[in-house]
């Protein structure tokens, strides 16, 4: 009774609530249920368990060998080996064994560049018994890094000219000697080695003045900032960002050239619309000659903003949808080109050519959206949106012509233009609503809406002159006040 009650006050424990109540251990419950006899059945179970582990045998290994032990993890050799001979590369291995240095792994063909992206060796040694031959192989080996190889590079042959001396340090060697020399290899690689890290932190150095020097150009530009602001303005971006200097730079640099691709996939949007206004402008005898000089201009931005934002691919990769945007504006691009070259200045022509226009349009459309969303920056979306507008001022220029050109589209003109006219009062509501705001941009806004409203006058007066001089003006307000939208601090620095 007594190992009961011992175990009892052990084990006795209190909830949260105050409850009393009693646990064992793993294990003691059984304890003292046999010490207490209050479990019968359970002692001859357990006198059955010890009878039976008595006779049982104890269990043995399996029979044979024993199993090998996992074979260790090898490391990746710290030194690649390229000889101009297989003597060549045995030169290096016991030059190497006699320095007392870890052997090296021997360049297995010619595949260099992925052998170094697999291995990502410390140093490549080059060795050959005369230089003739070696240099231009090795030489065309290194091109593919464009004179900075990833690791240190040490070139031991003998008999070499100036010309191959210059022509090693032009594809990125960092060291050279006539010979293996075992006594001085391990002090060579070490100086190489120490070279090439040096090499490495001025090239970054060097980097990172060129995207300061970029960022403050493009501040001082769009701004209007003395050299020292800019940098202050930079500097106090990065120490509240805590991010280096560097970093804060190219993300001003990105931001530029994000919107510059945004802004110029909208003015595809608005040279869809204004090709066809053009050619309806032609053929309603409407200044004419001044159309035809305007519609090659046109047609010369949108090749270039197609070739621009074209480019924008090679620099960097886009997302497919990005990629499949700007394809479908370049093979619309064309279309619309040609059908404006080739297609007879008629009603019919340029039927055809509205219908491209409506393509262009929205291939241009999406690639804008595209590029908006794969820039990461939702202060560029005001660039997009503003944009915008140059496209729908177009549009109301080119219904009121076609209109009046194809007598039976003018319901159907009439309508797309009441739509496009509330879905330019809508975008300037929440242009003038923007934070993204300067006295420049609220004065440009000012004048959008004055020529607004003079465009509105002349289309219910159905004045086609004075649609076509309203459209011309207020797209030349709305072209300046895109600009000062993607030249904008707060664009640039967000």
């Amino acid at each position: 009774m007594s190992a009961q009650v011992r175990v009892l006050r052990i084990c006795t424990t209190r909830t949260p609530s105050g409850r009393r109540i009693s646990r064992f251990p793993a294990g003691l419950s059984l304890y003292a249920s046999l010490m207490t006899g209050a479990v019968p059945p359970l002692r001859a179970q357990m006198q059955h368990e010890n009878a039976k582990y008595k006779t049982s045998p104890m269990p043995t290994q399996p029979s044979g060998p024993p199993a090998p032990p996992p074979a260790p993890h090898k490391a990746a050799p710290t030194t690649l080996l390229w000889g101009a001979s297989p003597a060549d590369v045995q030169a290096l291995q016991q030059a190497l064994a006699a320095a007392g240095l870890a052997p090296g792994a021997a360049l297995e063909g010619a595949a260099l560049v992925q052998q170094m992206a697999a291995l990502a060796p410390q140093r490549l040694l080059l060795h050959a018994a005369q230089a003739g031959a070696a240099v231009p192989a090795w030489c065309a080996a290194l091109k593919p890094w464009g004179g900075a190889p990833p690791c240190a590079v040490c070139a031991f042959a003998p008999g070499l000219t100036p010309e191959q001396a210059t022509a090693l340090a032009a594809a990125g060697v960092t060291a050279w000697w006539p010979a293996l020399a075992p006594d001085s290899l391990a002090a060579q690689l070490a100086f190489a080695q120490a070279l090439h890290q040096r090499q490495q932190a001025l090239a970054a150095q060097l980097d990172e003045r060129k995207w300061v020097d970029r960022a403050k150009g493009l501040l001082m530009a769009a701004c209007a900032l003395p050299e020292d602001q800019a940098y202050k303005l930079l500097r106090g971006a990065a120490m509240q960002a805590h991010l280096k200097l560097a970093e804060v730079s190219r993300a001003v640099v990105d931001a530029a050239r994000w919107a510059e691709a945004i802004n110029r996939a909208g003015q595809l949007r608005m040279l869809s619309q204004r090709l066809v206004a053009l050619g309806a402008q032609r053929l309603a005898r409407l200044d004419a000659a001044h159309a035809r000089t305007q519609a090659k201009a046109a047609l010369e931005r949108m090749r270039d903003n197609i070739a621009h934002l074209a480019a924008l691919t090679a620099e960097g990769p886009v997302q497919d949808a990005a990629a499949d945007a700007l394809a479908a504006v370049q093979r619309h691009g064309q279309a619309l080109a040609h059908t404006l070259v080739a297609a007879r200045l008629d009603a019919t022509g340029l039927a055809l050519a509205d219908a491209e226009a409506t393509a262009l349009l929205q291939a241009a459309d999406a690639l804008a959206a595209q590029l908006q969303a794969q820039s990461g920056r939702r202060t560029l979306a005001i660039v997009n949106l503003c944009g915008s507008q140059r496209m729908r001022v177009q549009s109301l220029v080119k219904d009121a012509l076609l209109a009046r050109l194809l007598p039976a589209s003018g319901p159907q003109r009439s309508a797309q233009a009441e739509a496009t006219m509330g879905a330019y009062e809508a975008v300037q509501a929440q242009l003038g609503e923007t934070p993204l705001s300067s006295a420049p941009i609220r004065s440009l806004l000012a004048g959008a809406q004055e020529g607004w409203l003079a465009l509105l006058r002349a289309w219910r007066a159905a004045d086609l002159a004075a649609v076509v001089h309203g459209g011309e003006h207020l797209l030349g307000t709305l072209e300046q006040l895109t600009e000062q939208f993607e030249h904008s601090l707060q664009v640039l620095m967000a």
